[in-house]
């Protein structure tokens, strides 16, 4: 149990993480169609 409890903070992160980068990438690609 206590296994699968560190498996899901990890992963709880990961997904924090991957959703940051994704959300600042998108953005990052809005600015730069916007200025073409």
């Amino acid at each position: 149990m206590g296994a699968l409890r560190r498996v899901w903070d990890h992963f709880e992160e990961g997904f924090i993480a991957f959703l940051l980068g994704s959300m600042t990438l998108v953005t990052f690609t809005y600015v730069i169609l916007n200025n073409l």
